[in-house]
C-alpha cells in the first residue's frame, strides 16, 4: 500500500513539474548556441504562474469555455497510464492502454480544435486544418510503432512492452532505437517544436499550433501552452522506458536518478535541433512525418520477420 501511495505521488509530482523544467532547459540550451545567457531554466515556471494570476478575456463567439480544461484534462489521463520515474504508471495493469494513450491525445487535440474553431477566426480556423490534416499521419505512426511494440513483447499492456526490452539482444537493440527514433519525430510533432512548428514564432501564416491559440488568454492559455510541455514529457517518458528497460531490477532511486538525467538529455537534444534547424517550410512538413510513417512501417515489418 505505502508502495504504492509513493508510486502515485511521485510520477504525479513528476508530472507537474517535469515538463515545466524540460522547457526551461531547451531554452537554456537554445540562449547557449545564441551565445546569450538566457533566462533562468525556472522562468518557464514563473511564467504559467504569471498567467494563472491574470484575468481572461473571452471572445462572444465561445459558447463552451472549459475546452482547454478538457485538453490538458484528457493529457494529464493519458499520462497516468505511462510508466515513468518509478518505472511504473499510475494505472497499471490495464489491458490495451496503449491504445487508451492514444485515444486520449486524440480528444485532447479535438478539444484543441474545437477551441479554435468557435473563436470564428479565420486563422484560427487555419491552424486547426493544418493541425487536423498533419496530425491524421502522426497519429497513425504512433499508433502503428505502439502496435508494433506490443506484438514484439506479446503483450497488450505497456508494462509487457517496456518488458520485452530488459533482455539485451540485438532484436532488442535494433528494435528499441528504431522505435525510439519515430517516438521522437513524433514528440516534436505533438509537442510543437521545430523542423515542424516553432512554439516562438509570431507569424500567423506559418503557424500550425500557435495560431490556434491566438485569442486565448490567463488561465486557458496557460492550460495550452502546458499540454504541449506535457505531451514533450508523456513521450519522453516512453523513450526512457524502452531505453532504460535494462535497469528496471536496480532500486528506485538509481533508476529515478537516470530515468531524470536521461530526460535532461532529450531536452538538450531538442534544444540543439531547434539551435541548428530551421523549421520546415510548410509543404515540407507532410514529407518530415510521412518520413516517420516509413520507419514505422519498416519497424512493423521486421518485427513481424523476428517473430515468425
Amino acid at each position: 500500500m505505502i508502495n504504492t501511495l509513493c508510486n502515485i505521488f511521485f510520477n504525479i509530482l513528476l508530472m507537474i513539474f517535469a515538463p515545466l523544467l524540460m522547457v526551461g532547459v531547451i531554452k537554456k540550451v537554445k540562449a547557449f548556441f545564441a551565445r546569450r545567457k538566457g533566462p533562468s531554466v525556472l522562468q518557464v515556471i514563473y511564467d504559467i504562474r504569471r498567467l494563472f494570476l491574470k484575468g481572461e478575456i473571452i471572445s462572444s463567439f465561445v459558447r463552451m469555455n472549459y475546452t482547454s480544461a478538457f485538453a490538458l484534462g484528457s493529457l494529464i489521463a493519458a499520462g497516468l497510464f505511462v510508466p515513468q520515474i518509478t518505472g511504473e504508471a499510475v494505472l497499471n495493469n490495464f489491458s490495451m492502454d496503449f491504445l487508451i494513450f492514444v485515444y486520449l491525445f486524440g480528444l485532447s487535440r479535438f478539444f484543441s480544435a474545437v477551441n479554435a474553431l468557435q473563436m470564428a477566426s479565420s486563422f484560427e480556423g487555419m491552424g486547426s486544418s493544418r493541425e487536423l490534416v498533419f496530425s491524421i499521419t502522426g497519429e497513425l505512426t504512433l499508433m502503428m510503432c505502439l502496435v508494433s511494440l506490443a506484438f514484439f513483447g506479446s503483450s497488450c499492456d505497456f508494462a509487457g512492452i517496456f518488458g520485452a526490452f530488459r533482455v539485451p539482444s540485438i532484436d532488442n537493440l535494433s528494435v528499441g532505437v528504431l522505435a525510439c527514433v519515430i517516438l521522437f519525430v513524433i514528440m516534436l510533432l505533438e509537442g510543437c517544436r521545430v523542423p515542424i512548428d516553432d512554439p516562438t514564432t509570431h507569424l500567423e501564416l506559418t503557424m500550425i499550433h500557435e495560431v490556434m491559440i491566438l485569442d486565448n488568454s490567463g488561465v486557458s492559455l496557460a492550460y495550452f501552452i502546458y499540454s504541449g510541455m506535457l505531451k514533450i514529457y508523456l513521450f519522453s517518458s516512453i523513450i526512457g522506458s524502452i531505453i532504460l528497460s535494462e535497469f528496471a531490477h536496480l532500486s528506485c532511486f538509481i533508476y529515478g536518478g537516470l530515468f531524470l538525467l536521461l530526460l535532461f538529455l532529450i531536452s538538450v537534444i531538442i534544444g540543439i535541433i531547434e539551435s541548428v534547424q530551421a523549421r520546415l517550410r510548410m509543404v515540407h512538413v507532410q514529407q518530415y512525418i510521412l518520413f516517420a510513417a516509413g520507419l514505422a512501417v519498416i519497424l512493423l515489418i521486421s518485427v513481424i520477420f523476428v517473430r515468425i
